[in-house]
Parts: C-alpha cells; sequence; structure tokens
C-alpha cells in the first residue's frame, strides 16, 4: 500500500487513463465535458497547478497529499452508477480506479456501491456488507473474481453477480492501482478453461455408439450424483435429473437443458486426439464432439450454477440414440417434461447457430428466441461470436417441440460431424458455455421481474 501518490496515482485512482510522459512528467486527455468539468472542479478545490489546452492536461508540479485530493473527489462525485456508459464522477469513492479500470480491461459493470449502510442491510452476512461491483455478465464477473483473487485481494462473488470487495478503503485504493498495471485480463481464465477441456476430454475417449451408451451413462450417473437434487436413469437408458437452486420470487420457470450420449460409428475409438492451437480431432476417426461437447458443457454449466448458488430450476435430459432418429428422446416419459418453459439444446454445428426449426418443423418462433442473440452481444462485441436464428437439421428437440415446449438447438463449436475429418474449435465451444449459463440467469431475472 502506498503512502504517497505522485499526479499518475492521484488521476488513476480518481478513474481517469493518464499517461507518463518521456521528461517524468503526467499527461491525460479527456474526450467529454463530464469528465473536464468534474476534474476541472477537483482541481479548483484542492487548489493544484497544472496546465490545460481544451481536453489536454500536463501536470509537473507537486500534487496536493493524497487526504486533500481523496477529500475532495469524495465530495464530488455522484455515486450513481448504472449501465455500461459510466463516468468517473458517477462512482462512489475508493472504487473510481477499481470499476474504470475494469471497463478499460472489457469487464463490463452496471453498478458499484463502497458498503451498505442502513441497519436492514448491516443485519446481512458480513462479507456481503462492504463495497461491491456488479458485472454485466457471469463472464465478466468469473474473470474479475479470479484476477483479484491471483493479486492476493479478498473478495467473493454473489449469487447475483456482484463482487464483494473484502478490503480496506487502503486496500481498494491499491486495488486500483495493480488494475492499472494489468494489459489483459482474459489470460486469468486459463485455469478455468483448462478444467472444461480435461472434462470434455475425459468425455471423448468413452466408446459409446447408438445401441451402446452404457458406460456413457453410468459415469454421467457417477458425476451427476453430487450435482443434481434428483438423477435416474430410465428404463431407455436415457440419464434424467432436475436441479433447483432457490433465489428468485414466486415459481421459478423451469428450463430442460439436453445432449445425446451416443456418438455416429466407433471409428475414433481408440484414436489419438490431436490438437493444433483451438482445433481438436482425431487422428484416423470420428472426434464424436457430436455430441459430447455439449454433454461436457451442460455439466461445466451446472459446476457454476452449484458453485456460486446461481438460482435456477432446471431439468437435464442426456438421451440415447438419437443419432438413429431421436428414439430414446421419445421414450422419455411426458410426465418428466411438466412446467418446462423453454428447451435448450447443444448438440448443433458451427459457432453461432440458434436453431429455431427444420424445414418442415417450428421448434419455437423466431420471437421466442431473440433474447438469445441480444445475451450473445452483451457477452461479446465481436459480431461474428453474435449467435443467430436459423433452420437447422432434425434432432431431440423433435419431441421436446411436439409436447409444445419452445425449444432451441444451439451451436457448440464443432464441424464436419460424422467424418474423419471432425473437429472442435475449442473457443467457440467455451462461448456456449457461458452464453448457457446468461440463458439460464434471464429467464430466471424476466420471470422474477414480471411479477
Amino acid at each position: 500500500m502506498k503512502t504517497h501518490y505522485d499526479w499518475y496515482d492521484l488521476l488513476v485512482l480518481t478513474g481517469f487513463m493518464p499517461h507518463k510522459d518521456y521528461m517524468g512528467g503526467t499527461t491525460l486527455f479527456l474526450h467529454n465535458s463530464d469528465d473536464t468539468d468534474f476534474l476541472d472542479s477537483l482541481l479548483e478545490r484542492t487548489k493544484a497547478e497544472f496546465k490545460k489546452d481544451r481536453g489536454f492536461y500536463a501536470f509537473s508540479s507537486t500534487p496536493p497529499t493524497a487526504s486533500v485530493w481523496f477529500k475532495g473527489v469524495s465530495e464530488l462525485v455522484g455515486g450513481m452508477e448504472s449501465g455500461s456508459n459510466v463516468h468517473a464522477r458517477d462512482i462512489e469513492f475508493p472504487l473510481n480506479a477499481v470499476v474504470m479500470q475494469l471497463k478499460r480491461l472489457n469487464i463490463e459493470t452496471v453498478e458499484s456501491c463502497k458498503g451498505f449502510h442502513n441497519r436492514h442491510q448491516q443485519a446481512g452476512p458480513t462479507r456481503y456488507r462492504g463495497a461491491y461491483v456488479k458485472f454485466l455478465t457471469w463472464r465478466g464477473a468469473f474473470i474479475a473474481e479470479t484476477m483479484l483473487k491471483s493479486g492476493g485481494y479478498c473478495c467473493e462473488l454473489d449469487p447475483y453477480k456482484r463482487l464483494f470487495i473484502n478490503e480496506g478503503t487502503d486496500g481498494i485504493l491499491d486495488l486500483g492501482l495493480w488494475l492499472n498495471g494489468i494489459p489483459d485480463a482474459y489470460h486469468y481464465r486459463k485455469p478455468l478453461l483448462e478444467k472444461r477441456e480435461r472434462r470434455l476430454i475425459g468425455f471423448l475417449d468413452i466408446p459409446g455408439v447408438s445401441g451402446n451408451e452404457q458406460e456413457v451413462g453410468e459415469h454421467l450417473m457417477t458425476i451427476l450424483k453430487n450435482r443434481l437434487d434428483t438423477l435416474w436413469m430410465d428404463e431407455a437408458g436415457n440419464v434424467l435429473g432436475t436441479l433447483t437452486i432457490p433465489g428468485g420470487r414466486g415459481d421459478a420457470p423451469t428450463l430442460l437443458l439436453s445432449a445425446h450420449m451416443d456418438v455416429k460409428d466407433s471409428s475414433g475409438e481408440g484414436k489419438e486426439m490431436l490438437r493444433v492451437e483451438n482445433i481438436l480431432r482425431r487422428e484416423g476417426g470420428i472426434l464424436g464432439a457430436d455430441d459430447r461437447a455439449g454433454i461436457a458443457a451442460i455439466i461445466n454449466t451446472l459446476d457454476m450454477l452449484n458453485q456460486y448458488r446461481i438460482a435456477c430450476n432446471l431439468k437435464v435430459a442426456f438421451t440415447v440414440l438419437e443419432e438413429v432418429g431421436m428414439r430414446g428422446a421419445e421414450q422419455i416419459d411426458e410426465s418428466f417434461f411438466e412446467g418446462v418453459t423453454f428447451a435448450v439444446s447443444l448438440d448443433r454445428r458451427g459457432e453461432t447457430d440458434i436453431v429455431v426449426r427444420t424445414n418442415d418443423i417450428e421448434y419455437c418462433q423466431e420471437t421466442e428466441a431473440g433474447f438469445i442473440s441480444y445475451l450473445s452481444k452483451q457477452l461479446w462485441h465481436n459480431e461474428g461470436f453474435h449467435y443467430k436464428a436459423v433452420e437447422g437439421g432434425r434432432s431431440d428437440l423433435i419431441v421436446w417441440s411436439q409436447l409444445g415446449i419452445p425449444s432451441v438447438n444451439l451451436s457448440v463449436g464443432y464441424s464436419d460431424e460424422h467424418k474423419e475429418s471432425e473437429s472442435l474449435n475449442l473457443d467457440a465451444w467455451h462461448r456456449v458455455q457461458d452464453l448457457l449459463l446468461e440463458i439460464i440467469t434471464y429467464k430466471m431475472e424476466v420471470a422474477t421481474r414480471r411479477r
């Protein structure tokens, strides 16, 4: 923790992005009137010496003391952060640098607070009373939590995408300067991504052509028994279960998540898997990502829901015999689907498809699936990652939709399925997991708002 701050430090901690010039001075360029009015008022209050030419500032004098500067910041900030278009003066001190540095790292926040103050809020758990930052997406929240913990900062993520920073003012200021030194946040995700991929490789290595899915089913029963509230295998061999994590108000909507266990043929069994950068394939046989990639993605999502106790009401179905005509899905007792309001299958080639129909069957209306495209735009600025409604092939969704359940099938990143050239784009596979978590929480939040 620093005790003496130069101009560069003070400006960073106020929420600005200054630069150090070659002479050792500090410069700053501001693009909008909100920022310039805020800084001008602060400089006037602290009687600081500086040079200004329109939005360009130069600082070479002795800076004000930290106590004087921070007192001025505290008196001028509004503490009204809401949404993604936020300026430094909208944030409660001492969180100015933390929020603005997270945004610089492309981790979007929607709210922050220096700490709860009223009696009701103070009666809650101690770990949820202090300063927090709330994120636009779970992906951003996970990255931020991992990043802060790697830096030794005490923090905890709650079920509402709020990251509580359990540090005093000195620790939060230190965090702001530490974040300023980070050029890229995304490498902090690497341990999580590697953990996901290990599970995927495990599933790809299990044989299971249509009609011989027993080993896959038994493995699923083993790993799901501590992840679901109820779990069973029906007479056909389908693995079914439910998970409810309370947190919403009223009756929560029930979502169905599904993927199939069988692979098209046995040509990939025992063959070596090859990885070139982010592409995974097999030497001399099908990879089997259709649809082991979907199974692994769903289990990884269940892990995140359970770890952070994120409110949800789910039914999961891992089916047999999909590759030979959806015969496993057809044998599921219809009572299992009671209460399901929306179904998501992870069993589609490509990277950005939302399958809403085949050439003769409508799984759901495009308007019912439009929110998924909206969520993908929140997750990624890159338009190439934005999901879009398309027409696709036949799948287990035929069964769900015939029961009147609006259903979609999402791309999970594989291509050339059923061929020796089959491959899986791991980047796209990771993205669909981020999207699936947003779909689940969005459905819960919409239901809560309607009540």
